[in-house]
Order: structure tokens, then sequence, then C-alpha cells
């Protein structure tokens, strides 16, 4: 009996199957996890599957190959409600259930549940994605099997959920979703790089489609270029190790060249540079002589210099020993007049003696002096006091005579002023009365004013108006002219109010309503441009007929946008008005592709242009447009093509096409391509994007509405300018009055000015007599001055006595200074007498040191001479051993400076007469000498490793090159059987490139048809069910020589004609129930009746989600309750 073993996915929890295990397993025996796949495992060897003529097979023992799976359990994982057990086989498994009954759920538990990225499915933007909607948490257990080295590993990953509130970019709070996840191997606590580790020693590959094909995969699988299938097919090879040889080969050929073309730049270098030095040869000889030259004459002048300077120490040495003598001769005169100033000094130092007295006695003499000088000012101080008051006391009858004449001024004063008061009036009625009338005038005036202005400002206030309305009136006209406004109307008629969201679109673009540019609708932003063969209305029938779907939607560039236009179009009921969110960059180009080929590929069958060639719209209306209405595949043909539609139907793969007002369809069949059916029917006229507009009476009207109010504002502007007459007329008049009664009123102002100012004269009088008498009466200080002059006169006695007192001090002082004066005249003379005889040896001392003092000057500047010159010679002629020596030598020799000099002179004329053209010759010759060194050293190393990459790749090329292609052999040997199988021919080749590794690629070759040649299998050229075969039938070849644990392929099989089918399962299973063969994994919605299974085919029956129909439920337990147990019925 084929071994088969049918489990069911269940969403109901394990007490839904109690039944079950109590009938089938009996009182106290309960599998781990109480599911009814535990159940129906112990009935897999008496169970049948399939048809009931399915032929028996001796199935081989459970052997897992290591790294194989083994058990698979999943608890609350996609959509899987509970735990859930599956126990695949160790060959060959189908996995079968209908679409949407979670068999990629399987799929997604094996790689979620070891380590791999949902980005391997194709489905999901997070891990957090696959635990089941509504539960907190998930976890995968996957038991691999240890080949039967040890404990098998148990993998257990959990996934938990958790909101978390954070801080948007907006600044607010709000509720995110995040998620972590937990992994054990063996019941211990592991990492995510444990788990890569042990899945990578395994050669578990969930990147490499050729291992792991899941559903949302297939295409990415039959999109693979032929080098991303030479790299998945190393890596399904055992360890990969001949992609990570291929790999290698690739970056040391890369090194290889980059080394290769820089030991050629450089012995290119190296060589440009010799030729140079070549050139440079005599110039650089030249130039060095001239240099000899010029060295020999700097020495000679160096040599020169301090010879010179040797000749200036030998005069600043003789200048020192004469100082030395001159030195001596001025010590012994000075010794010997030492003697002769003894009684001098003695008789010197009495009259500085006396001096000193003298000066302190003249010192008191000033101070008693100083005295007597304030004395006598003090006394004339109270001579002057005394005259002062006796002057003020005789002048008190006059001041008091002055007094009384200022008091009788100010009295005359203040009643003139008062008088002048009294004479003018205080206000002249006829001036008030005069200008009140002038005012009640003015005001007249103005109410007039007033009234004409309001009626000017009714009358500019209904010219506006009107001017208006003239505007909207012109503006509808305008608008009944315009394409845009046109378009509108007419897009209205099929979406309502398209033209009120249009207007807030407008009104909102420019002020941060939206996040995006918003663009639309888009029949205002394309513009139908036929070629010059291709009338307009004939394109825009075309193009209307394939877009009219829509011409009336808005285009956004982000979901809230899209939120936003869906919400205003409700408010505004505009219903059927869409709006679509477009991925394409706005600022971007857009370039169309053609998957059925350009208009030129298919012009010999009178095909002219593709659709999207007659429109020019803005990138992303295009890419709308081409990916929705299909324009890039849908042609326009002229009359030729009408005539050969079957024939373009049959060779090529064109789907519509219009033709002279007709759409042709080609419809093919999805299983066999030889069957196909045309459709044809007429293309209706435009009705959105051509035709005039109805409005020509309306247009009329508004032209009629206009010219009324055109007249009406002239005959309104005619009377503002009336009404203007009138108001300049008012406004002179109001002038006129109101210069007059200014003039009055500055009349007025002055006449209360003048008796302002006369009450202001009449205030300040009578202030200045009362100041006047506010003085007190002169006569009142009498008795007070005559008191002070007798205090004054008492003072005065005292102040003559301490006078003579001070006089008397003074004369005692001049007395006792006349007497000093005497005795400093009579010890003057006796020195001078004593000075006489010493002036004679004075005169030798003073010749002596002049003497010294010249020796001095002579020996500094001998010795300031040779500092210098030696500080020059030390500073710009600096000698070597070599030129202290010669110098030594040329002193001894006597050599004069003079004939160094002359030498020195002649060798530089000889070095001037050598014509070097490049002074930098030596440098430039040196350093290119020392490059030449270092390329030379470059070089060399650089050719050898060249040498040492050729060599690395040459050893790993014999390892890799042999291997792979056998491995190629291999799998063209398995592929064309294969395909000789179902009638067909395929290949598959190694293509090679010597120079390049990265272009070894394989290529599938295949020929489905008899009158066909062999064909490369691309992605565009095959019919999706021949690259499903072409597909399944590689990945069958590659069964017996991957060295991976187990394989996945999802819902291969679709596409596929019944025969094919049929061929196909057969050789899969063939081939993956052979030994030393990996296990496989193959899930389909169906299989055909019939077919033929092994005992190593394990069946996994999936039933599971609230969709199920409860009749294929009922079927599937009709004879199962004991395998199944109980089920909850959900409705659809």
């Amino acid at each position: 009996m084929p071994r088969v073993k049918r489990e069911m996915a269940h969403e109901s929890d394990d007490e839904q199957y109690e039944d079950a295990r109590e009938e089938e397993e009996g009182p106290g025996e309960v599998e781990e996890d109480g599911d009814a796949e535990d159940a129906f495992e112990r009935h897999r060897s008496n169970e049948g599957a399939g048809p009931s003529n399915a032929p028996a097979g001796a199935a081989r023992p459970d052997t897992f190959a290591k790294g194989a799976i083994k058990l698979v359990r999943m608890h609350d994982f996609m959509t899987y409600n509970g735990t859930v057990t599956v126990r695949p086989g160790a060959r060959l498994n189908l996995v079968l259930g209908p679409n949407g009954t979670g068999k990629s759920s399987l799929v997604c538990a094996l790689c979620i549940g070891l380590g791999g990225s949902h980005k391997n499915l194709g489905r999901g933007d997070s891990t957090k994605a696959f635990v089941r909607h509504g539960a907190t948490s998930c976890w995968i257990e996957t038991t691999l099997s240890s080949g039967g080295q040890g404990r098998d590993y148990v993998i257990r990953r959990t996934i938990t959920l958790r909101n978390e509130r954070v801080l948007n970019d907006d600044r607010l709070e709000e509720l995110v979703q995040r998620y972590s996840t937990d992994y054990k191997i063996n019941g211990k606590d592991a990492t995510q790089k444990d788990v890569d580790k042990l899945v990578k020693r395994l050669n578990i590959q969930f990147d490499n489609l050729c291992q792991f094909l899941p559903q949302d995969k297939v295409q990415s699988f039959a999109a693979m270029d032929k080098y991303e299938l030479l790299a998945a097919t190393e890596k399904a090879l055992g360890d990969a190790s001949l992609h990570d040889q291929h790999q290698k080969l690739v970056v040391l050929r890369k090194e290889e060249k980059i080394a290769t073309a820089e030991r050629d730049k450089t012995g290119t270098q190296l060589e440009k540079l010799k030729g140079v030095q070549a050139q440079q040869q005599r110039e650089y000889e030249r130039y060095s002589q001239r240099q000899e030259l010029i060295a020999k004459a700097k020495a000679l002048r160096r040599r020169a210099k301090w010879l010179e300077v040797d000749a200036k120490a030998k005069s600043a040495r003789v200048a020192r020993e004469k100082l030395q003598g001159e030195k001596a001769k001025l010590e012994e005169l000075e010794a010997a007049q030492q003697n002769d100033t003894a009684p001098i000094q003695a008789l010197d130092a009495k009259c500085g003696g006396l001096r000193r007295d003298k000066q302190d006695l003249d010192k008191d003499a000033r101070r008693a002096e100083a005295n007597f000088q304030r004395a006598q000012g003090a006394i004339r101080k109270h001579d002057e006091d005394i005259h002062k008051l006796s002057t003020e006391l005789t002048g008190l009858q006059e001041e008091a005579r002055r007094r009384q004449d200022a008091i009788a001024a100010a009295e005359r004063r203040l009643a003139a002023a008062a008088q002048m008061v009294e004479g003018m009036p205080e206000r002249s009625p006829e001036l008030e009365a005069r200008a009140a009338a002038l005012r009640q005038e003015l005001m007249d005036l103005r109410h007039a004013e007033h009234d004409d202005a309001a009626r000017r400002n009714d009358l500019q206030e209904q010219a506006r108006q009107k001017l208006g309305d003239i505007h909207a009136v012109r503006g509808q006209i305008d608008r009944l002219d315009s394409r845009k406004y046109q378009l509108l109307q007419r897009l209205g008629l099929k979406h309502r109010n398209i033209d009120r969201l249009y207007a807030w679109v407008e009104q909102h673009r420019q002020d941060g309503t939206f996040r995006g540019p918003v663009v639309g609708p888009i029949g205002l932003e394309m513009t139908v441009a036929p070629p010059p063969d291709l009338s307009q209305a004939q394109a825009v029938t075309y193009v209307e007929s394939a877009c009219a779907a829509w011409l009336g939607t808005f285009l956004v560039t982000c979901q809230d946008d899209e939120k936003l236009m869906v919400e205003q179009a409700r408010a505004m009921q505009c219903f059927n008005v869409r709006t679509a969110c477009s991925v394409h960059p706005p600022d971007q180009a857009f370039q169309a592709a053609y998957p059925h080929g350009t208009a030129e590929q298919h012009s010999r069958c009178g095909v002219m242009y593709t659709l999207d060639q007659l429109i020019q719209a803005p990138p992303i209306v295009m890419h709308a447009l081409v990916k929705q209405c299909n324009l890039n595949t849908t042609f326009i043909g002229n009359t030729h093509a009408a005539s050969a539609i079957e024939v373009i139907a049959e060779s090529t793969p064109i789907r519509a096409m219009f033709v002279e007002g007709v759409k042709y369809e080609i419809i093919r069949s999805q299983y066999n391509t030889n069957t196909r059916h045309i459709n044809s029917r007429h293309v209706n006229p435009p009705q959105l994007l051509s035709g005039n507009s109805n409005d020509d009476g309306l247009r009329a009207q508004l032209l009629a509405q206009e010219n009324g109010l055109k007249k009406e504002h002239e005959a309104l502007a005619q009377q503002i300018t009336a009404v203007d007459f009138q108001l300049s007329l008012l406004a002179q008049q109001m002038a006129a009055k109101a210069q007059e009664l200014q003039t009055l009123d500055q009349r007025m102002s002055d006449l209360k000015q003048r008796r302002l100012a006369a009450m202001a004269e009449q205030g300040n009088a009578a202030m200045n007599l009362r100041n006047k008498r506010d003085v007190p009466d002169p006569v009142l200080r009498q008795p007070m001055l005559q008191a002070a002059i007798k205090a004054k006169i008492g003072q005065h006695m005292e102040l003559l006595a301490n006078a003579l007192t001070a006089a008397d001090g003074v004369k005692l002082l001049i007395w006792e200074g006349q007497l000093l004066d005497l005795q400093l005249r009579e010890a003057g003379a006796q020195l001078e007498a004593l000075k006489g005889g010493c002036r004679a040896r004075e005169q030798e001392l003073t010749a002596a040191r002049n003497a010294v003092e010249a020796a001095r000057s002579a020996f500094k500047a001998h010795e300031a001479d040779y500092s210098r010159s030696k500080a020059v010679a030390e500073e710009h002629y600096m000698l070597d051993e070599e030129d202290k020596a010669a110098v030594r030598q040329l002193g001894e020799d006597g050599t004069p400076v003079s004939e160094l000099l002359k030498e020195a002179e002649e060798t530089e004329k000889e070095a001037e007469e050598i014509v070097v053209n490049n002074t930098n010759v030596i440098e430039a010759y040196t350093m290119r000498q020392l490059e030449i060194e270092k390329l030379t050293t470059d070089l060399e190393g650089q050719d050898q490793r060249v040498q040492t990459l050729v060599s690395r790749v040459e050893e790993i090329k014999g390892q890799w090159l042999p291997m792979i292609k056998d491995m190629v052999c291999t799998i063209n040997a398995s592929f064309s059987h294969n395909f000789k199988e179902i009638g067909c021919a395929g290949e598959v080749r190694l293509h090679e490139d010597p120079d390049d590794f990265d272009k070894f690629a394989i290529e599938i070759l295949v020929q489905f048809r008899e009158t066909e040649s062999m064909q490369l299998l691309t992605a565009t050229r095959q019919s999706g069910g021949e690259r499903s075969v072409s597909t399944i039938l590689y990945l069958i070849a590659l069964q017996g020589v991957t060295q991976t644990p187990f394989r996945v392929v999802d819902e291969i099989n679709q596409g596929m004609d019944p025969v094919n089918e049929r061929k196909v399962f057969q050789q899969l299973v063939t081939a993956s129930t052979e030994q030393d063969t990996p296990q496989c994994f193959l899930l389909t919605p169906k299989l055909l009746s019939d077919l033929v299974y092994s005992g190593d085919v394990t069946v996994l029956q999936i039933m599971n989600g609230p969709s199920v129909p409860a009749c294929m439920v009922a079927a599937e337990n009709a004879g199962k309750s004991n395998m199944f147990g109980k089920r909850q019925r959900l409705n659809p």
C-alpha cells in the first residue's frame, strides 16, 4: 500500500478533538498536543489516498537525512488557531488543500521558525504580521533530524506582540505595535546568531530559490537571469563551496585585472621617466661642471674673507696692548697726585661745613622774614576792614534815599499798566458776529459737499458692481471658450460635481492642505497629439475608448492625500470620482516598457503605433495610464493589419489593436497556446475628449448681457463726472470762506494777545513794587557797623606788637649771617693758594687720560671692525675642515687677500661662460632618479602580485571548473531526459567566459513545438505554463545533485496542461524518492486523478480557515471521525 498521511490544520482548540482521541487511543493514551494529526499518524500504514486503483508499493524505512524536518508544531501562527502539528515523511511530501486553507502558512512556518526573514517569503512587511489576527503571540517548534548522530535539533521560536505609546513627528502620542522574538534550541535559550549558525551548518538556504521556492517567489525564480541561476544552483550543492570558489575567482580576476593595469601603468611611467632622464644627462653634466666652478669661487671668497678676519684680529690685539701701556702711565701720575691733594681736601671740607651752616642760617632768616611779612599783611587787612566799615557807615543815608526813589518808580509803573488794561476791551462783537456767520455758511457748504460725495460714492459703487458683473460675465464667456472648461463640463455629465471637486483642489493646492502633489482629473492633464499619418478624430476616438474610465481620476502620491480626497469627494457627493495613489515619483521621467514588443517590431504586419505614442502628459499621468489602461500593449494598425489579423494573432503576442475604427481583441487560452479567439467591435465616437460645446445660446446671451452692463457702466461714469464738477465748485467756495474766517480769527486773536500782554505787564509791576518794599531800611544797620569798627581797632594793636617782635628776630639772623660770610671767604683764600700748586700736575694727568681714551677708542674700533667682519664671515662664509686648513696655510704663507679675490673672480667668469637653460636640472634629475628607483621596486612587486594572482586563479579554477562542468553535465542529462518524457526538448548549458568569471552562467534552452528551434528560457519569451514546466523540471534535475536537507516548491504545477502535469508529477515522484535525495515538499491546491504514488509519498492534507465550505468538511469527515475528531461548523 502506498504510505499516505492526511493532516488537517484547524482553528478550534484541542478540546474539539477529545472524542477522536478517546476513540482512537483508548483510555490513558494521550498524544503530546492532543491534535487529530497525532491520532491519524498511527493509521498511516492502513489508510489510502488518491484513486482506488493506485498501485501498491513497499515503503522504505523512514530514514531522515541530517537537517530534514521530522516535526513542525505551530501555535496561533498566521491562519492557524491553537496548536497544529505536522509530521512530514522523509521523502516526498505532497501538501494538499484548497486555496486559502493555509498551505503556504506551513511554508512560512518552516522559514520563520528556523530564523529566516519574511523577505525570503515575499509576503508580510514585518515578522509581527505572522501572528494570528487577534492573538498577542505565536510560536513555531521545528524538529530537525540529526541524521542518526545523537539527539535531534528542536528549535522553538516565540514571537510576542506589545503595544507602546510613542511621540510621532507632530509631537502627538500614538499607539505603536512592536514585537520581540525568542529562540530555544533543545529547550535552552538561544540567540538569532546561534540559530543562524545551526541552519548554516545544516546547509539550509532559505534565500536560495533552488532549495526554497515559496508561492510568492515563483515569479522571482522565473525572473532570475542566467547568472543568478548559476549562483543559486552552486549554493544548493553541498556546503556551497562551489559558490564560494566562484566568488573567489570573480574577486581574484578583478584584482588581477586591476593589478595588471597598475603594473602596465607603472611600466609605462618608468619607461617615460628613463627617456626623460637620458635626454637630460648632458644638461646635468654641464650644470654639474658649472656648479663645481661656482663652489670653487665661493670657497676662494670664503678663505679670502677669513684671511681678512685674521688680519683684523691681529690689529685688534695690537690696539689692546697699546691701551694697556697708556693705562699704566696714567696710574703712576694719579698715585703721585694723591699725596699732594690731602691738605687741599681737609681745607675744602672745612669750607663745605661753613657753607652748610650759612645755608641753614639763610633758611631761618627767610622764615623770620616770612613771619614779619605775614604780620604786616594782617595789619594792612585790618586797616582795609576798618576803612570799609567807616565808608559803609557814612553811605547809609544815601542808600536809604535810593530805596525810596525805587519804590516810587515801581508805583508809577503799576499805575500806567493798570490804565492800559482798562483801555483795552476783552472782545469785538462785530468780528465775532461775522465769524459766526462764516462758520454757518461753511457748515452748509460741507453738508452740501457731504451729500454730493455720498452720491458720488453710491455712483462709484454701482459702477464697480457693474464692472464686476462685466468681468464675471466675461469670465463665463472665457470659460465657455476654454478647453479645460469644456472638458470639465463633459466630464461632469459622467462624474457628477467633478468641477466642484476640481475647484476645491485648485483652491487648496498651495496652502499646505496636501502633503504631496495632486494631479487631475487625468483628462485635463493629457493632450492627444497624433502623428501626421493619423487624424485627430481617430486618435481621440482610440484614446477615449481605452482610457474613458480613468479620465475623471485624480492622482496623489501619499495615502494621507488619498484619504483626504476620498473624504472630500464623499462630502461633495462625487461618488463616482476615483482617487488613485501613484507610486511613481512626480519629478522622475517615465519610460514605458513594451512587453509585447514595439510597433516598429510589428510594422511588417501593418502595425503603426502603440496607444501611448498618441498622448502627451506628465510622467505620473503617463505611468498611471500605461499601468491601468495598457497603453503600451494596445496597438494601432492600418488596413493591412485588418487583413492580417489572423497572422498577427498567430505570430505575435499582440492582444489588442485598433484598426480603422474597429478594436480587435485576441484571447489566448492559458492551457493551450494554440487555442485563440478574436473579438472585434466598432469603437463608439468620443464624448469626452472631443466635440463642440452645446452652449452657443448661453454664450450669445452672455455677450448681450455684457454689452448692456457696459452701457450702464458708461452712464454711471458720466453722472460721476458731473458730481465731481459740482464738488470742485463747492470746494472753491469753502476755501474762500475758510480764508476769510481765518483772517477774522487772527484779528480776534491779536486783540486778545494785546490785552493779555497788558495784564502781564500790570502783574510784573505789582510784583516789582512788592520786592522793593520788602528790602529793609539801611538806617537800621548803623549801630551794628559802629560796634564792628570798635572791635577791629582793638585787634589792630595786638597785630602791631607781633610785627615788632618778628622784626627784631630778622635783624639778629642777618648779623649772624654776615659773620659766617667772613669766615667762608678766609678759608676760600687759603684753599685757592693750595690749588695753584697742583695745576701743573693736573695738566700731565689730563694728557695721560686723553692718551688712554684715544687708545681705548682705537681698540674699540679695531675690535668692532673685527667683530663685524667675523659675524659676516660666520653668517655668509661658513668654513668646513678643508677650508680651515687652507686658511691656516694661506696665513702662514702670507698670501694676500687680493690675490684670492682675483682668482675667485676668474673662476666665476669661467662658470658664467657655461650657459644652462634649466637652473633646476640637478634637483629635477635627482628627483627623477629617486622616482625611477621607486618605480622599479614597485614594478617588481606588482609583477610578483600579478603572477601570484594568476597562479591563484588557475589553482582555484582547476578545482572549480571541472566540478561545475560535471554538475551542469549531470543536470543537463536529467533535464533533457525529463523533457523527452513530456515530448519536448530541453538543454542546460554552461556559458563560459575565460576573461570574466562573473559572466559564467547557466542557460536553459527549451523547445515546446516541433516547428520551433531551441530557445533560451526567459521571463517574457515563453508562456506562464511553459515557464512552470521548465522550472519544475529544472528543480527535479537538481534533486539528484543537491545536498540540501530539504526542498520546498509551492504551487509550481499551476498553468500546466493535464498531460504535462501528469508526466511532471511522475518524474518528481521518481526523482524525490531515490536513495540519498533530499526531503521534498510540494504544495498544490489540486492533483489530477489516477496519479501513480509510491510508498515514499506522504500526503499532508490541510483543511483550515473559516471560508472552508461545510460540505467539504463533511466530505472529509465522512468515515474519518476517529481520524479527525469533532470540528466546529464555521460559516463562510
